[in-house]
C-alpha cells in the first residue's frame, strides 16, 4: 500500500471535522494499549453515527489508509495497534460515539445495540427490563465496548453457565473496507428480524475474535434472557492446586455457577495488596443498596469488613462461586451441589468477601491494570480441556522456576486466575506485575485515588524484557497443549496453528472482504501478503 504523508488533511477535507482528531496526543494515545505502544496514528476517527462510519470508513480507504478499529481500549495484545504499518498511513476508528441501544425486543427477547456502547451501559438499561444478555459483560465492562469485546472474545460475567462474549451473539452489521455493510444472522435477510443467528451457514462466527481483520462492527444484536431473581455468593480455601482445578472442572460440568474463579498466592496477595479497608466499604455501599433486605445487606457488610481480609491469610488458592436461579429453593439446591463437589476435593468453606463485593458492583473502577504499588502488569491467557488444565499448569510453573533468577532480578511477581467458561473451557490467566514506567493509558484510566497513593516507577526495559520472554515461552508452551485463546490480536498465534486447508480458507475470506488489506493488517497473522 503506498505511504501517503498528507492523509490527515485529507482526511480533514473530506470529513466532517468533528469526526477527525489529528491533534498529537490523541493520535499518540491511540498508539497504545496495556502492554505496548508504537509510533502514533496519523488521525483518529470518531464517527458519531452509522453513516459517519460508512463515509470515514469509504473515504479513508479510498485514500490509502490502513484502518484500527478500536473500541474501549482495555486489551494488551497489540489487537488495535499499527504494528508493521506504515505509519504515514495508519488510522485509529475509535467507534465509542456509537452508543446507543437501538431496540430492546421483549417479545422476541433479544437487543439491538451499537458497537460502541459498554457492557456496563447494556446491562444498566436491561435491568431496568428484568433482563440481561446470557454473557453480560467482562470486568473491565465500565470502559469495554460490546463491539470490542466481540472482535476480541472474552469471558466473566454469565460464563460459567453460557460461556464466552460470542455464544450470546445473534447477528452483526459489519462495515467491510470498501465502505459496504454486510449483516449476518437474520439480520440479513429481506423482511426478517434480528432474533436468531442460524439460517444456514453462520456468517455471525466469520466477525467474531476476528480482532477487527475482517471489517468494523457497527450493530450487534444479542439475545436475552430473564434476569435470576435469587442469588448466592461462596467462598472456599484449598491447600492444594491438585484440589483446586478439579474442583473448578467439576463445577463446570454440573453447570451450578454462573461465575467461579479462583486465585493463587500470588495473586490473591497482590489483591490485598492492592485494596485498602475504604475501598472495600465504598463498594459494600454498592452491595447495600443492591440487596432487597436492609437488615440482610447490614449483616453481609459487617461480616464481609471484619472478616473478609483475615480469612485470605490462611488460604493458598481461595475459590469464589456466585450461583443464581429462579427461587430461594432453587439456589440452595445448587449451593448443596457445589458444596458436596467442594468438600470430596479437601476444601473448606469460608466467608465470601470477594465475590459478594464483586456482585455489589460487577463493573468497578479498572484500578487493576496495575500492579497495588503501580507496577506494570500484564497476562497470558489459555482456554484449554478440563483434561489439560493440570499439565497446563504444571508447565507454566517450570517455566517460572526456570526463570525465578531473572524475576528475582528485576522484582517480577506473578499470579494465576482459575476459571470455568461454560461446561467445556478452562481458563488460566498467568499475570505479571514489575516495576517499569506507566503508559498514558493507564494515566488516564485510573482513578485519581489511587493514582495518588501509587509509586510512579522509571522506565525498566531490562525487566520488560524478561516479561516478554516469559510470555513467549508461555504462548509456545500452551500452543503445544492444543490451547484456545482470547483477543488473539498481534501477540496469540492464529495462523501458526491451522491446518493448510482452514488457514487457506481464512486468507480467501481475508481477501474476498479486504483484496487490498485495509482492516488491521497482522491481526490474526494475516499480514498485505494473503
Amino acid at each position: 500500500m503506498q505511504s501517503n504523508p498528507l492523509l490527515g488533511t485529507q482526511l480533514k477535507a473530506l470529513l466532517p471535522d468533528q469526526s477527525v482528531d489529528c491533534d498529537p496526543d490523541a493520535c499518540a494515545l491511540a498508539a497504545q494499549d496495556l502492554f505496548s505502544d508504537g509510533p502514533p496514528v496519523v488521525a483518529v476517527l470518531r464517527p458519531r453515527d452509522m453513516v459517519e462510519l460508512i463515509a470515514a470508513v469509504k473515504v479513508a480507504t479510498d485514500a490509502g489508509a490502513t484502518l484500527f478499529p478500536r473500541g474501549g481500549g482495555m486489551s494488551y495484545t497489540s489487537g488495535y495497534l499499527s504494528k508493521g504499518a506504515d505509519a504515514n498511513s495508519a488510522v485509529t476508528v475509535d467507534i465509542r460515539a456509537l452508543n446507543r441501544i437501538i431496540e430492546i425486543n421483549v417479545t422476541d427477547m433479544y437487543v439491538l445495540v451499537e458497537a460502541g456502547c459498554t457492557w456496563a451501559a447494556l446491562d444498566g438499561a436491561l435491568r431496568e427490563k428484568g433482563l440481561r444478555t446470557p454473557f453480560w459483560g467482562p470486568l473491565s465492562g465500565i470502559q469495554a465496548s460490546v463491539g470490542g469485546a466481540l472482535s476480541q472474545n472474552a469471558a466473566f460475567w454469565g460464563s460459567g453457565c453460557h460461556g464466552a462474549a460470542a455464544d450470546s451473539v445473534l447477528g452483526l452489521e459489519v462495515i467491510l473496507a470498501d465502505g459496504t455493510v454486510l449483516r449476518s444472522g437474520s439480520l440479513g435477510r429481506d423482511h426478517a428480524l434480528p432474533f436468531f443467528r442460524h439460517h444456514g451457514p453462520d456468517l455471525t462466527g466469520i466477525f467474531l475474535g476476528d480482532c477487527g481483520a475482517f471489517g468494523i462492527k457497527a450493530r450487534v444484536s444479542l439475545r436475552l434472557i430473564e434476569r435470576a431473581e435469587t442469588h448466592a455468593v461462596a467462598t472456599f480455601g484449598f491447600t492444594t492446586v491438585e484440589d483446586l482445578i478439579p474442583a473448578i472442572s467439576a463445577i463446570s460440568r454440573a453447570g451450578l455457577a454462573s461465575e467461579h474463579f479462583a486465585f493463587d498466592r500470588g495473586l490473591k496477595s497482590a489483591r490485598l495488596k492492592r485494596a485498602s479497608l475504604r475501598e472495600d466499604m465504598a463498594q459494600l455501599i454498592g452491595l447495600m443498596r443492591n440487596s432487597g433486605s436492609l437488615t440482610q445487606a447490614l449483616s453481609n457488610a459487617v461480616r464481609t469488613v471484619f472478616a473478609g481480609r483475615r480469612f485470605l491469610d490462611r488460604i493458598d488458592f481461595p475459590l469464589h462461586v456466585m450461583v443464581e436461579g429462579r427461587s430461594d429453593a432453587a439456589v440452595a439446591a445448587d449451593l448443596r451441589a457445589l458444596r458436596k463437589i467442594i468438600a470430596s476435593h479437601s476444601g473448606v468453606e469460608v466467608e465470601p468477601s470477594i465475590p459478594r463485593i464483586l456482585q455489589a458492583t460487577p463493573f468497578g473502577p479498572l484500578n487493576g491494570i496495575v500492579g497495588p504499588r503501580g507496577e506494570r502488569w500484564v497476562p497470558v491467557h489459555v482456554v484449554i480441556p478440563h483434561s489439560r488444565a493440570q499439565d497446563a499448569y504444571r508447565s507454566a510453573m517450570n517455566i517460572f522456576a526456570d526463570m525465578k533468577d531473572d524475576f528475582a532480578r528485576h522484582d517480577i511477581q506473578t499470579g494465576c486466575l482459575f476459571a470455568g467458561v461454560g461446561t467445556n473451557g478452562f481458563l488460566l490467566e498467568l499475570m505479571f506485575f514489575w516495576p517499569d514506567r506507566l503508559l498514558d493509558l493507564h494515566q488516564r484510566t485510573l482513578s485519581e485515588t489511587v493514582k495518588a497513593r501509587l509509586t510512579q516507577f522509571p522506565p525498566n526495559e531490562e525487566g520488560r524484557s524478561v516479561v516478554i520472554e516469559a510470555r513467549h515461552r508461555l504462548r509456545e508452551c500452551f500452543a503445544e497443549l492444543g490451547g484456545c485463546h482470547f483477543q488473539i490480536g498481534k501477540f496469540y498465534p492464529y495462523m501458526d496453528g491451522l491446518n493448510p486447508r482452514a488457514a487457506e480458507l481464512i486468507k480467501q475470506i481475508k481477501r474476498t472482504l479486504d483484496p487490498d488489506s485495509h482492516m488491521n493488517p497482522g491481526s490474526l497473522g494475516l499480514g498485505q501478503d494473503v
